[in-house]
């Protein structure tokens, strides 16, 4: 499942995720010595006769190349999980040899993952490990070289006749929200929300995903911000959830949804607080929290059962169902389907045509309406809903079923 929805347990400074190329990667020159020795001898003895000067030579150039590895490894910003697994694997095969501790408790997910990883290289020798390390550091620093020239921007913001746009730019990572995205995105709406200039703001997303949700590396970045201190980091990223989803709550102006794709978790509940929402046949709405071991954020206990009734608000929130955008327009939910080869032309004449909304709505009298619609109670209490959906969420992300749900995630093949 393409989604980095759940919000992660946070791991200890130690953790594979949390500079885990440079794991056990600084050792003394002694214990270096001794593995340069041990790797000329292993060499030598499956000479049959050769040269030593040649095969030390070779040798002495092979760990070179490997240090070298493990330095530019520490230049590459973003590695998957998986790769990050088999780095770790391979240096401590090329290393120390075989992997032979006990297998860490199942409840150890890092730990565990790590020692699956190194367990399944089985017996091959150092050298061969020390090479498939090198080639893998090479193509990720020619993968990273890549990606940085075509980097562009996560969100991309456009002030456009009186409509403020924002837009998600991450479609390789199917617009999963970075720290940095949630923050730019409340600022947005801040800015609009001050600007005269402004009337409406609109969502949308970039690719064939409106967005996966929260990434799931959000955590390891607040703990390295923190220094390892587990109880800081899950504490921002509570505040940082609760300040992202009041930018939605006190939004004046109406907030439009174009829904391109796919909405996961919080990019789904958050749905909805906007005013309007559009979306192409292509869009589908989840929340797996359940599946996850996490609570609902969003203010999605309070908006959904008002929109889908309860019984269907339950399935959403309890049971992981996956509604289709037919379903979500039969509720209310969406307000209309556009087919998605036909969704820019439909919105520009929606917003900027002679009969659209920008000329055709005058900014005060649309205020004042969803000041009526979303009155002074109504705010009070979706700001008192989301306090404790975050508090209940902060607890949630070290509980048992969060960290077996991370194990699965770790293990999948």
């Amino acid at each position: 499942m393409h989604t980095n929805l759940f919000l992660r347990r946070l791991l200890p400074k130690s953790s594979l995720l949390n500079n885990i190329n440079h794991f056990d990667c600084i050792f003394s020159k002694s214990s270096l010595s001794n593995n340069v020795l041990r790797i000329k001898n292993e060499i030598i003895s499956k000479s049959n006769g050769s040269s030593e000067r040649f095969f030390s030579t070779e040798i002495d150039q092979l760990e070179k190349d490997f240090q070298k590895s493990i330095a530019n490894s520490q230049k590459i910003a973003e590695i998957d999980n998986d790769l990050k697994l088999k780095m770790y694997a391979l240096y401590k095969q090329g290393t120390i040899g075989p992997c032979s501790g006990e297998k860490p408790s199942m409840f150890n997910v890092v730990d565990k993952a790590k020692w699956q990883s190194w367990k399944s290289l089985g017996e091959m020798s150092s050298i061969e490990a020390k090479k498939q390390y090198i080639s893998l550091v090479e193509e990720l620093m020619k993968s990273a070289s890549a990606t940085e020239k075509e980097s562009e921007p996560y969100l991309v913001f456009e002030e456009r006749d009186h409509v403020y746009w924002i837009r998600l730019n991450r479609p390789k990572k199917f617009n999963a929200l970075t720290p940095d995205m949630y923050q730019g995105i409340a600022d947005a709406l801040k800015r609009s929300a001050e600007d005269p200039e402004i009337k409406f703001a609109v969502v949308t997303g970039t690719g064939e995903y409106f967005s996966s949700g929260n990434d799931l590396t959000n955590f390891t970045t607040a703990l390295k911000k923190f220094d390892g201190d587990m109880v800081k980091a899950l504490q921002s990223s509570r505040d940082q959830c609760q300040q992202f989803v009041s930018a939605f709550i006190d939004f004046p102006k109406p907030l439009i949804g174009i829904i391109n794709g796919p909405a996961f978790g919080i990019m789904f509940t958050t749905l909805g607080l906007f005013d309007c929402v559009i979306a192409t046949e292509k869009a589908s709405f989840i929340s797996p929290f359940s599946s996850l071991g996490i609570s609902p954020e969003g203010c999605s206990t309070y908006t959904f059962p008002r929109i889908f009734g309860t019984s269907i608000a339950s399935e959403l929130l309890y049971f992981n169902y996956k509604m289709s955008v037919e379903e979500a327009l039969r509720h209310g939910f969406v307000s209309r389907i556009v087919k998605s080869n036909e969704l820019n032309q439909h919105v520009n004449e929606w917003l900027y045509g002679e009969n659209g909304l920008v000329k055709t709505c005058y900014p005060s009298s649309m205020m004042n309406a969803k000041s009526l619609v979303r009155n002074e109670e109504t705010r009070l209490a979706l700001h008192e809903v989301n306090k404790i959906e975050c508090d209940l969420l902060h607890q949630s992300w070290s509980s048992d079923e969060c960290r077996e749900a991370l194990q699965k995630f770790y293990t999948r093949k």
